[in-house]
């Protein structure tokens, strides 16, 4: 993901943040 971030554009990096803190959510409603 590190790699993909250099080369993304704000809107993709808005994309990713999103992703990861909705599987944050995800995984700690599962616990």
């Amino acid at each position: 993901e590190i790699c993909r971030w250099s080369s993304a554009t704000n809107s993709e990096k808005q994309e990713i943040l999103i992703n990861s803190v909705a599987r944050v959510q995800s995984r700690n409603i599962s616990i």
